[in-house]
């Protein structure tokens, strides 16, 4: 009787612990203490996690917010600063995107307010990069300047002025064109 009963209390406090223990289902590998949601963050306000006199220090690549903190020193590797926007520098480096493997990403940055301008189709129609024109293009409802980078608003066959995501969908370096762009404001779809 003494065998069955340590059998059963064996297999009960097995049970037990195995039931209880669910922190593999966390994100973060079962650390609930350092569970965070990611931030949506203004570039403005990302400037603020510039890396120095003990700040955090933050850079967004590709709208992506990556915590440099604990990797650059006093907000600064090679030239590029933290609290900015280092898509350019990251992807034209010799390291590429690789070195972003290792660090951690906190969040995403969103159109700073006053910088989003809102346009229908037919008022993007008016940017059509002709007779000295500003030329702007929709991709995926976000407007873009391609004012400098198309001739007289035209590229491959593609006009300024006009909803593009067809095209950029179908075109193999799409995304890399679009990180090259200043981001006007949003398209207002009906």
């Amino acid at each position: 009787m003494k065998k069955i009963s340590f059998l059963f209390l064996f297999i009960a406090l097995s049970i037990g612990l195995f039931a209880c223990d669910d922190d593999d289902n966390y994100l973060d590998g079962g650390n609930r203490d350092e569970q965070t949601e990611l931030l949506n963050l203004t570039m403005e306000e990302v400037a603020l996690y510039n890396g120095r006199d003990g700040n955090l220090g933050y850079i967004v690549v590709q709208g992506v917010i990556y915590d440099v903190t604990n990797k650059w020193t006093n907000g600064e590797h090679m030239g590029v600063l933290a609290g900015t926007d280092a898509t350019d520098q990251i992807m034209n480096a010799p390291h590429g995107e690789s070195v972003l493997d290792d660090l951690t990403i906190v969040g995403n940055d969103v159109l700073a307010e006053d910088l989003t301008v809102y346009y229908t189709l037919s008022e993007l129609g008016a940017f059509d990069g002709k007779n000295g024109n500003m030329a702007y293009i929709a991709v995926n409802s976000i407007i873009y300047d391609v004012t400098n980078e198309w001739n007289n608003g035209e590229h491959e066959g593609c006009f300024a002025g006009n909803d593009l995501t067809s095209q950029f969908e179908r075109s193999p370096h799409s995304q890399s064109i679009l990180d090259n762009l200043d981001i006007i404001g949003e398209l207002l779809t009906q």
